[in-house]
Parts: C-alpha cells; sequence; structure tokens
C-alpha cells in the first residue's frame, strides 16, 4: 500500500498539471477491467484500481484526456462517482467533524 500512496504523492509533485480523480464504484472490480484500465494508461493518463476504487492521474486538462472522451462509466461497465481528490478530502474532513 505505501508503494502505491508513494507512487501518486510523487506523481502529484512532480506534474505541472495534476488532477487526481477517484471513482467509487458501486461493486468490487473484476481482474479483466484492470487489464482494460491498463491498456487505456497513456503518458498524460494513468490509471490504479483497487477493489472499489478507481484512480485517475491526468497530467493534462481533463478536457483534453483521451480517457474523459469516453464515458468512464461506459469503459468499467457499472455505476460510479467521480470526484476530485480536493472534493473527497473536503468531504472526508466534513464526515470526520460530523463524528
Amino acid at each position: 500500500r505505501r508503494r502505491h500512496t508513494r507512487y501518486w504523492c510523487d506523481c502529484i509533485e512532480t506534474c505541472a498539471l495534476p488532477i487526481l480523480s477517484i471513482a467509487c464504484l458501486k461493486e468490487p472490480a473484476g481482474r479483466g477491467l484492470a487489464e482494460q484500465l491498463r491498456l487505456l494508461c497513456t503518458d498524460a493518463d494513468q490509471l490504479h484500481l483497487r477493489v472499489r476504487e478507481l484512480y485517475w492521474l491526468c497530467r493534462t486538462r481533463t478536457s483534453d484526456s483521451t480517457i474523459w472522451r469516453r464515458p468512464l462509466e461506459k469503459v468499467i461497465a457499472m455505476p460510479a462517482t467521480v470526484r476530485n481528490a480536493t472534493t473527497v478530502r473536503k468531504l472526508a474532513a466534513r464526515l470526520a467533524s460530523a463524528v
């Protein structure tokens, strides 16, 4: 786990325009999905799949991304909610303060 966390932190620190988005999947992803996502990765777009979370690091404007042009829910073949990392952090802080 730490290896993945360090990787994403390094990417964010070294990119001029990194946008980290997180998709929360309705169901656990199957093994075939990980391979499909690997094929979509480019120099500008990196995807990392965990059980019910999909991380997308976009090093360009989202609208210029090849991933953005193809609806993500169509690729993963299930409903998902996608938010950028800043929004996820704010939601987590709000939930933590409510407990």
